[in-house]
């Protein structure tokens, strides 16, 4: 099953059109959609808002290990670069407590990645010394929490298009709906690969695969973290490929005297196992 929730209508009816979701009988304030094994809620505006309406998705139909969930919105930034942008949010950061929270990128995706910063208020020009990321919102680092507690951080994701440059007051419900229904085919692609995945084949790897991720690991001197990471993308790129580890042989040999280098060279093995 696909999770997805959006906070605004507008930001969810291109996706309600497009995947021909149908309303479900209202049981709550919380709208929800459904059709061909995805689900979408609109949860409202704000952190705490963000929070029930995942908790509540996710309770009410009884998610599973195999299940993923979206978050999908506008967002502002600094940056006029960034205008009418999708951007996968691989960091964020709540304002207000200061967490930070990691989604596991193990599935490939064409956007350009950003940090994502979630305030409890509306933030506008005048607050801009504040902002450290790349995007602000009001709901993301409320449903990356909720979500987390039901599932681990690779099958939690965060689409962010960017709206404004910290203007949200010009923004229109029309301009919302049309940045999203712009990125509706690439939003569309991921979503696909995410149903096309599977995360909870144990027997993927063989003996000899985890003992060379063992190895890797010590060599490249890689945290807890990332050598979780590295078998969660070993097992995709076999699942995917039907191929073995050899293009990881040669990381064996490198020379990696600080974490920093072995960081490099981790980022450099993701890279080869989402795109090759």
């Amino acid at each position: 099953m696909i999770f997805i929730i959006s906070a605004l209508y507008p930001e969810a009816k291109p996706l309600i059109e497009y995947f021909q979701l149908k309303k479900v009988l209202k049981v709550s304030r919380i709208q929800l959609y459904e059709n061909n094994g995805i689900v979408l809620a609109v949860s409202g505006v704000g952190i705490t808002s963000s929070a029930i309406a995942t908790t509540y998705l996710l309770t009410k139909y009884e998610v599973k290990a195999t299940d993923t969930i979206l978050n999908i919105g506008v967002a502002g930034a600094k940056s006029q670069k960034l205008q009418g942008d999708l951007i996968y949010c691989h960091k964020i950061i709540h304002h207000d407590t200061k967490h930070n929270y990691y989604p596991d990128i193990l599935v490939e995706h064409s956007f350009s990645e950003g940090v994502l910063e979630t305030f409890s208020t509306i933030v506008d020009l005048s607050m801009s010394k504040e902002v450290i990321g790349d995007l602000v919102d009001m709901e993301g680092a409320g449903f990356f929490e909720a979500a987390s507690t039901f599932l681990p951080p690779h099958q939690i994701h965060v689409l962010k298009i960017v709206s404004d440059q910290l203007k949200p007051t010009v923004v229109t419900s029309y301009d919302i709906s049309q940045l999203i229904k712009n990125q509706l085919e690439s939003i569309a692609a991921f979503i696909k690969n995410l149903q096309e995945v599977s995360f909870t084949d144990p027997e993927v790897l063989t003996e000899e695969d985890l003992q060379l991720l063992q190895q890797l690991r010590d060599h490249l001197r890689l945290t807890i973290t990332m050598y979780h990471q590295l078998i969660h993308l070993t097992k995709q790129y076999k699942i995917r490929t039907k191929e073995p580890l050899d293009l990881l042989q040669s990381y064996l040999h490198v020379e990696v005297k600080t974490k920093s280098e072995g960081k490099t060279y981790f980022e450099q093995i993701r890279k080869q196992l989402l795109y090759t």
